[in-house]
């Protein structure tokens, strides 16, 4: 019976790559650099700057009304016998009922 060892890896590892190793190298020396040579606040700015946070499930129940909305305007149109549905007008009334209740989300 063979033993074998197991390697323990960080989950970025496991992620598809975009950059070759070389890059990476690159990218993980440059942010040694900002870590070495700007207090930690900075640090934290130059990393952060231009991200935008994802909405978590917790804020699962900001989406339910539009959810609810969706179904009254779906019974409408079943009670006026209008089968087609124009989905890219559903999709972008998703969206900006995502939109709307994201911004209103506490992350």
């Amino acid at each position: 019976m063979a033993i074998i060892g197991l390697e323990r890896k960080s989950s970025i590892e496991a992620e598809p790559r975009t950059l070759t190793v070389a890059e990476l190298q690159v990218a993980r020396e440059a942010a040694m650099f900002i870590l070495n040579n700007n207090l930690m606040g900075e640090a934290r700015k130059i990393f952060t700057e231009g991200l935008k946070p994802v909405p978590s499930i917790r804020d699962y129940d900001l989406f339910e009304d539009c959810d609810d909305e969706y179904e009254e305007e779906e019974e409408e149109e079943e009670e006026e016998g209008d089968e087609m549905r124009d989905w890219v007008e559903l999709e972008q009334s998703y969206h900006t009922c995502l939109q709307i209740d994201v911004s209103n989300a506490s992350f």
